[in-house]
C-alpha cells in the first residue's frame, strides 16, 4: 500500500477511534447521571410513602383529641349530676329547718305548761330548756349547711356552665379537625397517587434511557475495537490482539492491566484476578511509566475498543510486548474464564 494512502487511512482511523473512545466516555459520565438520578427517584418514592405515615399519625391525634372531647362531655356530665345531688342535699336540709322550728315552738308550748303547772311542771321545763336548745342549735347548723350549699350550688352551676361551654367548644373543634383532616387526607393521597404515578413513569423512561445507552455503548465500544484492530492491520503494529483463551495463557508472565473507570472495575461484570486498574485518559501514560518497560502487557477493558487504544499508547511510549484481549471481559466472562466478581 502506498505510503502517503496508508498515513491517510491511519489518520482517519486514529481520529475515529479516539472519537469514539471519547462518545464511549461520554456515555459513561451518562450513565452515572442516569444512575444519580435514579437514586433521587427512589428518595422521592420514600418520600411520598412517608407521606402515608404522616397521615397514620395525624389519624392518631385526631383520636386522641376525640377521646379528649369525651372526657370533656362526661365531665359535664358529671357536673350536672353533681348539681341535682346538691339540689337534693338542700331540700332536705330545708325539711331539718323546718323540723327545728316545729321543735322550737314545741319547746315554748312546753314552757308554758311548764308554767302552768307550777312545781309539779319544773320537769317539763327542764325538757323545754333542752328542746329548744336543740331547736337553736338545729336551726343554726341548717343556716350554716344552707349557706354552704348555696356557695356550693353556685360554684357547681358555674363549672357545669364552663364545662357546658368547653363541650360545645370541643365538639365544634372535632368537627372542624374532622372536616380538615378529611380534606388534607384526600389531598395528600391524590398527591401520592401523581407522585406515585410520574416515579412510575420516571422509573420507565430512565429503564429506556439505560437501556438505549447500554446499546449505544455497546455499538460504539464495537466499532472502536474493529476499528483498533483494522488501525493495527493497516500500521503494522506490533499490538498482537488475542482472544480469551490465549490470553488466559498469558496472564501468568504479563501484567494484566484493566483501563475500563474504577467504577466500572469495581461494580461491573467482573474483572481478571491479579489484574491492575490504571483508567484510560490522560493519566494513562504516567500510569504505564510507572509499571516498567520490562515486562509485557496484556490491556483489557468492557470490549476491547478502550484496551486497543491504551494498546496503541503503550506502544508509543516504548513498550514492547503488548497485548490486547478481543472482545473484553464479556468475552471473558462468555467463554467462563475464572475471575473475581464485582
Amino acid at each position: 500500500m502506498d505510503g502517503k494512502l496508508r498515513r491517510l487511512i491511519t489518520d482517519i482511523l486514529h481520529s475515529g477511534a479516539a472519537a469514539l473512545e471519547t462518545v464511549v466516555t461520554r456515555l459513561h459520565a451518562v450513565d452515572d447521571r442516569l444512575t444519580a438520578a435514579e437514586r433521587k427517584i427512589e428518595t422521592i418514592a420514600e418520600g411520598t410513602n412517608r407521606t402515608t405515615e404522616t397521615l397514620d399519625e395525624a389519624q392518631s391525634v385526631i383520636h386522641a383529641l376525640d377521646h379528649s372531647d369525651q372526657s370533656i362531655h362526661a365531665a359535664h356530665a358529671q357536673f350536672v349530676a353533681f348539681e341535682g345531688l346538691m339540689s337534693e342535699i338542700a331540700r332536705r336540709v330545708q325539711v331539718l329547718s323546718e323540723i327545728a322550728d316545729q321543735s322550737n315552738i314545741l319547746a315554748v308550748n312546753a314552757t308554758l305548761e311548764a308554767a302552768r303547772a307550777g312545781e309539779r311542771g319544773k320537769g317539763f321545763q327542764v325538757v323545754a330548756d333542752a328542746m329548744r336548745a336543740l331547736a337553736r342549735q338545729s336551726a343554726t347548723a341548717s343556716l350554716e349547711i344552707g349557706d354552704l350549699l348555696d356557695d356550693g350550688t353556685h360554684r357547681i352551676t358555674q363549672y357545669r356552665t364552663e364545662a357546658e361551654e368547653a363541650s360545645r367548644k370541643s365538639s365544634e373543634a372535632m368537627v372542624t379537625a374532622r372536616r380538615s383532616f378529611s380534606h388534607l387526607r384526600e389531598n395528600a393521597l391524590h398527591i401520592q397517587r401523581e407522585a406515585g404515578e410520574a416515579v412510575d413513569l420516571f422509573r420507565e423512561q430512565l429503564g429506556s434511557l439505560q437501556r438505549l445507552l447500554t446499546e449505544t455503548k455497546t455499538r460504539a465500544e464495537d466499532h472502536s475495537g474493529a476499528s483498533s484492530e483494522i488501525l493495527d492491520a493497516i500500521a503494522d503494529t506490533a499490538i498482537q490482539h488475542v482472544d480469551p483463551a490465549e490470553a488466559l495463557t498469558l496472564i501468568e508472565r504479563a501484567q494484566v492491566v484493566d483501563v475500563r473507570t474504577p467504577e466500572e472495575f469495581r461494580t461491573d461484570i467482573g474483572r481478571i484476578r491479579r489484574a491492575i486498574n490504571v483508567p484510560i485518559g490522560e493519566d494513562l501514560p504516567d500510569g504505564l511509566r510507572r509499571l516498567g518497560r520490562s515486562k509485557p502487557i496484556l490491556f483489557v477493558c468492557r470490549r476491547g475498543g478502550r484496551s486497543a487504544r491504551a494498546a496503541r499508547i503503550a506502544l508509543e511510549l516504548g513498550f514492547e510486548q503488548v497485548w490486547n484481549l478481543k472482545l473484553g471481559m464479556e468475552g471473558w466472562q462468555a467463554a467462563r474464564l475464572p475471575m473475581d466478581e464485582p
